[in-house]
């Protein structure tokens, strides 16, 4: 069906991501926020975000939603908080994207400027008048564990 979730027992939770179905053991509550590092990775739960900062354009302006080049002096720093602390965010979530709970939403002081995997939100865009230029990439770090029944 659509549900993003189902709690089958034995305090177990089974989750989507993606085209897979996640099984944990225990609940799962909202990832705390963190500050975006510039010039490295941010972790965010299973999430990694790598930051560059540059004077010079990047030769492409990606158009994938992992991807995403923000104006650095207009957003200025940057926190990655989960989705579900930004209704905004969870309306855009598609129903594969799991639990917005630990879904990140890269945030401005004014408000959320990219949904990684889902969208680039309205602020920070680049034009003739950017100076320095912030290029983000995510990634996911996905572990296996073995079945044990």
């Amino acid at each position: 069906g659509r549900r993003r979730a189902h709690q089958p027992g034995g305090g177990v939770e089974v989750t989507r991501r993606g085209p897979m179905l996640v099984a944990h053991r225990g609940g799962r509550s909202t990832l705390a926020s963190v500050a975006l590092v510039v010039g490295g990775t941010t972790a965010f739960g299973d999430w990694r975000i790598d930051s560059a900062v540059g004077e010079e354009a990047p030769p492409a302006m990606p158009l994938s939603s992992g991807w995403m080049v923000a104006d650095a002096e207009r957003v200025g720093p940057l926190r990655v908080e989960a989705a579900a602390l930004h209704p905004e965010a969870v309306r855009l979530l598609p129903e594969a994207a799991g639990d917005p709970g630990h879904h990140p939403v890269v945030v401005a002081a004014s408000g959320p400027v990219w949904i990684p995997g889902v969208a680039r939100l309205g602020l920070g865009w680049v034009d003739s008048a950017t100076d320095r230029y912030l290029v983000l990439r995510t990634r996911i770090d996905r572990t296996w564990q073995r079945y044990e029944p």
